[in-house]
């Protein structure tokens, strides 16, 4: 049934594209990426796995976007974006017809406002530019900048209206705000929202890259089922970033910082104990997140036709709860030739080692524990753009 209702929206949506687009002053295009390729990796806690994977470099998709030219640098726009496995051909979120991108903007010679669902400014999607700071951006497998990196959003967010101002002398400005990141279907006292500030600057062959970020967790006391509260006595989520690139011509250099606080659930490698704060209303340290500290050094080289990418990265998290620390290590190189100017082929190595410590009292007596993971992984394919 959830196959047959998105099939319908989304013939639906190619029908109202086909009438705009005889529109004069309007275009309208379906596009997307098909992105296959073998993927192999083990973890020192687990086993080897060969497995076909999609979207390793660039996530499987296909969309619509449009436009109507309105006159005097004014017009309108939109963007309908669904994902896909393209290994097994399965919608990438059954209940969402475009769960990518679902937004319709509005450009003026004053900047852009969008409405809908879009990339979180932090993230690597559209919409963000925290990705620019690593080759690999959010992609990449254990390459993509979020191993080391917290995220208060993982990519994209409901209920977004986003800004984007115009280029002046180098600088962009942009702000993100949503008044509910997931349902729409509670009281507002129980939204989470979101806010996002940041600016880009550009001159010659040197860009720079700063933004902030704010998860306000709403009033709600319910549990989830992994014992996590809603939001209820748990402090906002924040992250401050900046970096940036510079283009030496053959060589682009990345460099980038991020400093988190309370974060709640960081995504930061394979370190097991970084996990959801617990909710405790007898322990209000149970309900703080994480401190976090991460760095990001990457470079992009033409070589023999194509492009040889690498990069590290550290991050180091902790909290008072457990005395809970965290040290994750990551190291890949990949490389990226195109075949045509639409197909490019890729192949990578990658490594993480995530470092995770806890005390615990046990029997009354207070007790250590120390975990390690290793992960290395190895894959290649292809990546068609349409």
């Amino acid at each position: 049934m959830k196959v047959s209702k998105t099939a319908v929206l989304v013939l639906s949506a190619l029908t109202c594209g086909a009438a705009i687009a005889a529109a004069p002053s309007s275009s309208v295009k379906l596009y997307g990426v098909l992105d296959t390729g073998v993927y192999a990796h083990h973890a020192s806690n687990g086993q080897t796995i060969v497995e076909m994977a999609s979207g390793i470099t660039k996530g499987s998709r296909f969309g619509l976007e449009g436009q109507e030219n309105l006159g005097n640098g004014y017009k309108v726009y939109f963007r309908l974006e669904q994902g896909f496995e393209s290994d097994s051909g399965d919608a990438k979120d059954a209940d969402s017809a475009f769960y990518r991108d679902s937004y319709m903007g509005v450009a003026t010679p004053f900047g852009a406002f969008e409405l809908g669902r879009t990339g979180a400014l932090t993230a690597g999607t559209h919409g963000g530019i925290v990705g620019g700071m690593s080759p690999f951006g959010i992609t990449w497998k254990e390459g993509a900048l979020t191993k080391v990196f917290a995220g208060n959003i993982a990519a994209r967010v409901n209920n977004m209206v986003k800004y984007e101002s115009p280029e002046l002398s180098g600088f962009k400005l942009y702000a993100q705000y949503s008044n509910g990141i997931d349902d729409d279907d509670v009281v507002s006292s129980q939204k989470n929202r979101y806010i996002a500030l940041g600016a880009s600057y550009r001159y010659k062959n040197l860009k720079l890259i700063a933004a902030f970020d704010n998860l306000f967790y709403n009033d709600s006391a319910v549990k989830t089922d992994a014992g996590v509260a809603a939001g209820k006595d748990l402090k906002d989520q924040r992250t401050y970033n900046i970096g940036g690139t510079y283009d030496f011509g053959d060589v682009r250099m990345y460099l980038g910082y991020q400093y988190g606080q309370n974060i709640k659930t960081p995504r930061q490698g394979d370190a097991k104990a970084i996990a959801a704060a617990k909710y405790d209303s007898k322990d209000s340290k149970a309900a703080e997140g994480y401190d976090t500290n991460a760095v990001t050094l990457g470079t992009k080289i033409k070589l023999f036709g194509g492009e040889l990418n690498g990069t590290l990265g550290y991050a180091h998290a902790k909290r008072d709860f457990n005395d809970s620390k965290a040290d994750v290590y990551q190291a890949m190189v990949g490389y990226k030739y195109p075949i045509s100017k639409r197909t490019y082929a890729y192949g990578a190595l990658g490594y993480i080692h995530g470092k995770s410590e806890n005390t615990k009292l046990s029997k009354k007596v207070w007790k250590r524990t120390v975990e390690r993971v290793n992960t290395r992984s190895m894959f290649m394919g292809l990546c068609h753009e349409f």
